[in-house]
Protein backbone atom coordinates (compact mmCIF):
# COMPACT_ATOMS: atom_id res chain seq x y z
CA UNK A 1 0.00 0.00 0.00
CA UNK A 2 1.16 3.59 -1.09
CA UNK A 3 0.50 5.96 1.31
CA UNK A 4 1.08 10.01 1.26
CA UNK A 5 0.41 12.30 3.77
CA UNK A 6 1.21 15.75 4.10
CA UNK A 7 3.89 17.42 6.48
CA UNK A 8 0.46 19.65 7.28
CA UNK A 9 -1.72 16.69 8.04
CA UNK A 10 0.99 14.96 10.11
CA UNK A 11 1.56 18.80 12.34
CA UNK A 12 -2.25 19.03 12.37
CA UNK A 13 -2.55 15.19 13.86
CA UNK A 14 0.19 16.38 16.18
CA UNK A 15 -1.53 19.14 17.23
CA UNK A 16 -4.90 17.16 18.29
CA UNK A 17 -3.10 14.96 20.59
CA UNK A 18 -2.37 17.73 23.04
CA UNK A 19 1.58 16.81 23.88
CA UNK A 20 2.68 18.23 26.52
CA UNK A 21 5.78 20.32 26.56
CA UNK A 22 8.42 17.82 27.07
CA UNK A 23 7.01 15.61 24.79
CA UNK A 24 7.45 17.70 21.95
CA UNK A 25 11.14 19.01 22.94
CA UNK A 26 11.17 15.04 23.41
CA UNK A 27 9.69 14.10 19.57
CA UNK A 28 12.17 17.47 18.26
CA UNK A 29 15.46 16.43 20.05
CA UNK A 30 14.70 13.29 18.21
CA UNK A 31 13.94 14.22 15.06
CA UNK A 32 16.63 16.70 14.68
CA UNK A 33 19.41 14.24 15.78
CA UNK A 34 17.90 11.97 12.70
CA UNK A 35 18.20 14.34 10.60
CA UNK A 36 21.60 15.16 11.43
CA UNK A 37 23.06 11.30 11.30
CA UNK A 38 20.89 11.29 7.56
CA UNK A 39 23.13 14.47 6.55
CA UNK A 40 26.15 13.32 7.78
CA UNK A 41 25.90 9.78 6.13
CA UNK A 42 24.76 12.02 2.78
CA UNK A 43 27.86 13.85 2.46
CA UNK A 44 29.76 10.80 3.67
CA UNK A 45 28.35 9.05 0.67
CA UNK A 46 28.98 12.29 -1.73
CA UNK A 47 32.56 12.12 -0.36
CA UNK A 48 33.31 9.20 -1.36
Amino acid sequence: MNLTISMNTVLNFLHSMALSTSNKQWLADHLYEEVKAEQKAAATTANG
